[in-house]
């Protein structure tokens, strides 16, 4: 069986949440960047089976989104894309 996965924004504040989530728990974390088309559709197939989705999705996106430099004064960890681009 699939392990379930955790689709993170590659931003500093979630990679340092999708890291912690790596260290503590079986979910396979995957940055948007970096998730396969397949798993993108059934996702979002999955979710729009519930009818507050969109609206909840948006509302909990915009809120951490907009105060990213706040959360990003307290934990904050470099994106893979951005170590990738380091490195060369």
């Amino acid at each position: 069986m699939d392990r379930p996965v955790l689709a993170y924004d590659d931003c500093g504040f979630c990679t340092w949440w999708a890291q912690l989530f790596a260290d503590r728990t079986d979910l396979r974390v995957v940055g948007f960047s970096d998730l396969s088309t397949d798993l993108l559709e059934g996702a979002v197939t999955f979710l729009r089976q519930f009818e507050e989705y969109e609206r909840l999705r948006e509302h909990g996106y915009r809120f951490a989104a907009d105060q990213r430099d706040l959360w990003g004064q307290f934990v904050s960890s470099t994106p893979p894309t951005q170590r990738e681009e380091a490195d060369n």
